[in-house]
């Protein structure tokens, strides 16, 4: 166990009392019957995250660097981390799952979220690529520097 996990059995159980600790500190200071629900999303996000969702993005960046050039790869890993982070942050209105609130909340009907993140995302990737072309680029002599 110590050898997968990474660190001592204390360490673990040091970890999993602190997770507990910080459910009943929320629990505490939410004090609603809403509590509980809470509570148990965030548990359910942090295994989630830990046990589908590292394992399947740490596999896609090694495949990634196996099969492309290392600026490439590189580029491309940037790309998809802010497009991944936008739509975390966004996914609602991307998806369409909360237009009628959106829309009593601000005031106007959200559309066009998700057309709008593929842009910024096609952006992010061009950018990406671009900054990665940049950078291979041979360089040259500057005014000031010595012949070799």
């Amino acid at each position: 166990m110590i050898r997968r996990y990474g660190a001592s059995r204390w360490h673990l159980a040091g970890h999993v009392a602190y997770l507990a600790l910080a459910a009943y500190v929320l629990a505490q200071m939410l004090d609603r019957p809403a509590a509980a629900n809470i509570v148990a999303w965030l548990l359910a996000a942090i295994l989630l995250h830990d046990l589908v969702a590292l394992p399947l993005y740490t596999l896609l960046d090694r495949l990634l660097w196996r099969a492309a050039p290392r600026r490439l790869a590189a580029a491309l890993r940037t790309a998809a981390v802010l497009a991944g982070f936008t739509f975390l942050v966004f996914f609602p209105p991307i998806l369409g799952r909360n237009d009628r609130t959106f829309a009593r909340v601000a005031g106007h009907a959200p559309h066009g979220y998700a057309a709008r993140w593929i842009a910024v995302a096609a952006a992010a990737a061009l950018l990406s690529l671009a900054a990665a072309r940049l950078s291979a680029r041979p360089r040259g002599r500057t005014r000031g520097s010595p012949r070799r």
